[in-house]
């Protein structure tokens, strides 16, 4: 499965300069390349070797946007790893008072011996799981190809001692969004791959360890005086009762969770065993003896379990930008109709008499938007030694090779699919007359084609509030371009709440979708509106079905994985789209 557009944060420690002609500066590595850190992440030297290395990034204090402490610089070593050189804004006003505070603040602690760590924000750009040759073993890792370094941040922890790189978790919200959408993606992809060789004593031994180690480690932190307060007032630490009550708390959240990790974790053929079906499926790929009444069986193959059917989809929508931003609905029929109101229907709100009848009209104006489903299909070959050896996940590799390649295939039909007998997806590109359109210039655009096309008045107002700006690569790499009078990049990027880097343009955020076009005359590079509004898309409920084909002159097996699906503009009042002159 390949990753794109994912916000990172990689940390590693880092040594003070201590030079009195360049005070404040800080120098070490951002990123060693070729190295598996402990989260299964290895960065190409490519990445490294295509990293734009003529910027000024900003230095930051936890990943904090306003807390910019100074810039760095980047560049690589002799052995090509990311080398960088942060220099802590240390300026005065005349008086002595220093302009930036945190900056003095930081670089004080430091020179104190604080042992300070230096993280690497920014965004995935090219990324997916594959073999990797560690020089003594082959594992399973998450390989960086591209990226965009977005911020350098001085953090108090992050690296593991041992380790070269380390990912940083940072969620303001709370413990149960502890990662984020890539995180979440790798635990899924790597969970067979750590429990394979582990007996289910040791899985339940190490999950346990693990969250005993983290509730003494927010004991530990709670127990902790506070540096911050003055003297003279109370910490934090609970005491006496409250102790004995947190403590208390602490034990019984512990024996309820060993109860159920011991209850439910099972490994099975190194296949964690999710639900019976699931396991019954995978015998029935491999061509196994099992029960398959436990199956639904179709004419030529059986479906995919649910939950692994809700697998597909929810990697369906993290790969593919526009149906991820859709409005998925599903059924059992073959036709789904949206029913939505007219935006050009008149008000209907007004004053009645007391005691008067309902009044009966035609001005209540709703139209419905009928989507049939048709078949996409997708194949995916194995062979027969791969399917005989019992460690290979064939069942995750055929769901992730289909979430793959059906998330590309719904981005080309979602922007310029064609209606047919084997294609039910219509694409708004193939119709721009349906929907509102902007010219921009002879064969470019500016900022003020932008402009012109968010305040575009066939769009409706209301659209607005949750609209994003969809470009094609090529229009987002000239929109990097564009910058104010006074020569700073108009393209700002901010902080998300999920922790994530965007860019924004006059406040609405920046999304690069491959399959708009690109900046050329009488091309559509650029969508602006609110895509759930905009475009509908119907699924089959339980429609993943696979059917095995046996190719014995080639030795391989093909997997058929199909799905029903349709879709097409639901609400043309809610995007606008740009066209090149």
């Amino acid at each position: 499965m390949k990753l794109t557009n994912k916000a990172f944060n990689k940390t590693i420690q880092f040594e003070l300069k201590q030079d009195v002609t360049e005070a404040g500066t800080i120098e070490g590595t951002l990123i060693n390349h070729s190295v598996v850190d402990s989260y299964g992440d290895v960065f190409s030297k490519a990445s490294i070797d295509t990293l734009d290395k003529s910027k000024q990034y900003f230095l930051l204090h936890m990943h904090d946007w306003s807390k910019e402490l100074g810039t760095m610089t980047v560049g690589q070593d002799d052995n090509g790893n990311l080398k960088f050189v942060g220099k802590l804004d240390l300026s005065t006003f005349e008086n002595g008072t220093p302009i930036n505070a945190e900056a003095h603040k930081v670089y004080s602690l430091m020179k104190q011996g604080m042992n300070y760590e230096m993280s690497a924000g920014g965004h995935y750009k090219k990324a997916e799981f594959a073999d990797f040759n560690t020089g003594t073993s082959t594992i399973r890792a998450f390989i960086i190809d591209e990226f965009d370094l977005a911020e350098g941040s001085l953090v108090i922890k992050g690296a593991v001692p041992g380790a070269g790189v380390e990912t940083i978790k940072q969620n303001k919200k709370g413990e149960e969004k502890m990662t984020n959408e890539v995180e979440v993606a790798k635990a899924d992809a790597t969970q067979t791959e750590d429990t394979a060789t582990k007996t289910n004593e040791e899985v339940i031994d190490e999950v346990i360890g693990a969250v005993q180690t983290a509730v003494e480690g927010v004991a530990t932190e709670l127990k902790a005086p506070k540096e911050d307060k003055p003297a003279d007032q109370p910490t934090d630490a609970p005491t006496g009762e409250m102790a004995k009550f947190r403590k208390q708390i602490e034990e019984d959240i512990m024996n309820k969770m060993n109860s159920e990790i011991r209850k439910n974790v099972k490994i099975e053929n190194n296949v964690t065993k999710t639900d019976e079906a699931t396991a019954t499926f995978t015998k029935y790929l491999r061509g196994e003896q099992a029960d398959f009444t436990k199956l639904d069986r179709t004419k030529t193959g059986a479906l995919i379990p649910e939950l692994k059917s809700k697998e597909i989809l929810k990697e369906i929508k993290d790969g593919s930008v526009f149906f991820g931003a859709s409005t998925v609905v599903s059924g059992t029929s073959n036709e789904y109709k949206f029913v939505v109101r007219k935006d050009s229907r008149v008000n209907n709100v007004e004053g009645v008499t007391e005691g008067a009848g309902n009044k009966l009209d035609s001005e209540l104006e709703f139209t419905q938007i009928s989507f049939g489903a048709e078949t996409l299909q997708g194949r995916f070959p194995v062979t027969d030694e791969a399917l005989a050896d019992s460690g290979y996940n064939l069942l995750d590799e055929i769901t992730g090779a289909t979430a793959e390649d059906f998330a590309e295939k719904l981005g080309q039909l979602i922007t310029k699919g064609v209606k047919s007998s084997t294609n039910a997806i219509v694409g708004f590109l193939n119709n721009p007359s349906t929907i509102s359109q902007v010219t921009a210039n002879v064969g470019a655009f500016n900022q003020n084609d932008l402009i012109r096309l968010t305040r575009n008045l066939g769009m409706k107002s209301k659209y607005r509030k949750n609209a994003k700006l969809y470009v094609s690569p090529s229009a987002y790499t000239e929109m990097e371009t564009w910058v104010d009078a006074n020569g700073r990049p108009l393209l700002t990027p901010t902080l998300t709440a999920d922790n994530n880097i965007v860019s924004k343009f006059k406040g609405y955020e920046i999304v690069e979708e491959e399959y708009l076009e690109d900046v050329k005359t009488g091309k559509f590079p650029v969508f602006f509106g609110d895509f759930k509004s905009f475009y509908g898309m119907f699924v089959r409920i339980n429609t993943f079905e696979t059917e095995k084909e046996r190719r014995a002159n080639e030795r391989i097996n093909i997997f058929y994985t199909r799905c029903r699906m349709g879709g097409g503009v639901i609400r043309p009042k809610a995007g606008v789209v740009l066209q090149v002159k």
